[in-house]
């Protein structure tokens, strides 16, 4: 057997290939009597033992499974209030737009006999103290042919006014108050549910 001396420099310097001389090297076996090359700033780093490895894995896998879990807690909060945000928000927005939602014709047809004075619908309907009413909803104001409606109404219809089922809604709650100088002398529908009615009693009379 051989024996060979390296000098502690040199290993520092060429351990690689001699470690490398060694593995090649099968006809004889080279003896080095050295010291292990000292730790340096950037030779810190020890290798992570094979166990070590395994339970780094289970770790960071149930990290990760623990992080998917509150993302999908998280998400499901979310979710949760960001439906009930749109569910108040659609029912604001019907009670706001269109005031005429809980109607009940029949009701409607009850509350109409306060208007057949002046009023009529129907196919038969005709021009009396009032105009006819059918088609009444989406209509322009003063706009029934063979009426002689005031200056206000038809101001209001060169102006714009479309009886819109929310403009009639506020008029037939006080007639001269939402038309000033019209010749419709009527106190009006008091009761916000007998005007809905009265409008869904209308609107079968397209």
């Amino acid at each position: 057997m051989s024996e060979a001396t390296v000098d502690p420099n040199q290993w520092r310097q060429s351990s690689r290939s001699i470690y490398l001389h060694l593995a090649c090297s099968s006809s004889y076996t080279i003896t080095l009597h050295m010291i292990p090359p000292q730790t340096t700033k950037t030779n810190r780093r020890q290798p992570i033992p094979v166990m070590g490895r395994a339970k780094m894995r289970r770790i960071t896998s149930a990290v990760k499974r623990q992080d998917i879990d509150d993302r999908y807690c998280v998400n499901q909060v979310k979710k949760g209030f960001l439906m009930r945000h749109y569910l108040f928000a659609a029912a604001t927005l019907l009670i706001s737009i269109n005031p005429v939602i809980a109607q009940d014709a029949a009701n409607g047809e009850d509350v109409f006999k306060k208007c057949r004075t002046c009023h009529q619908v129907g196919d038969s309907a005709k021009n009396s103290v009032g105009p006819i009413l059918n088609g009444i909803i989406g209509r322009p104001a003063g706009t029934i042919a063979g009426f002689s409606y005031s200056p206000a109404n038809k101001e209001a219809g060169s102006k714009g006014l479309v009886w819109s089922e929310d403009n009639l809604f506020k008029y037939l709650e006080n007639p001269t108050a939402f038309m000033p100088k019209t010749k419709m002398i009527f106190p009006g529908v008091k009761d916000e549910q007998d005007r809905k009615d009265l409008i869904a009693y209308l609107k079968k009379f397209p």
